[in-house]
């Protein structure tokens, strides 16, 4: 199936289904700074036992980005809205990094939705340091665009020796 977007509140969120209509919903959630083709290399795999819905979070991919501020209650509010658009009572989902802690908020604010969480290198809690680094980048995205944090990021996730 090809990219399709739904209308969710004041966002178009993109996204795209793939496996039998016959099996178990698994929803996928993307980290940040990617979008639901991060998933491709485990698609073939998933599809053998689910029905696996993959869409792009508000602001990346083809997903657009309402005016902010807007938080993890609204990440998991466009989760809710694009199950109910596709008429999915309940899915399990699988979210890595930024897609996790969409995890954790659906389990908070709408467990009855989701019958299985997988958060993958997902923090359940905000340290001191990690609370400081997002202030200046944020201003930077503001000031110099998202390209600007690409190395910075890519810094973070890969050691040099990668």
């Amino acid at each position: 199936m090809t990219i399709q977007n739904a209308k969710i509140g004041d966002v178009s969120i993109a996204y795209r289904i793939d496996g039998d209509a016959n099996k178990p919903w698994l929803v996928l959630s993307n980290s940040l700074a990617t979008d639901h083709r991060m998933w491709e290399p485990q698609i073939r795999d998933l599809t053998k036992t689910h029905r696996v819905l993959r869409y792009d979070t508000r602001g990346h991919g083809s997903s657009s980005a309402a005016p902010p501020p807007y938080g993890f209650d609204d990440l998991a509010g466009d989760v809710v809205g694009l199950m109910d658009h596709l008429e999915i009572p309940v899915a399990s989902f699988m979210g890595l990094s930024l897609g996790g802690m969409t995890a954790l908020g659906l389990a908070l604010d709408h467990p009855g939705r989701i019958d299985r969480y997988i958060c993958c290198d997902a923090r359940a809690d905000a340290p001191e340091i990690y609370q400081k680094m997002w202030p200046a980048n944020i201003e930077r995205a503001k000031t110099e665009g998202m390209g600007a944090l690409v190395e910075p990021t890519i810094d973070r996730w890969f050691t040099q020796a990668f």
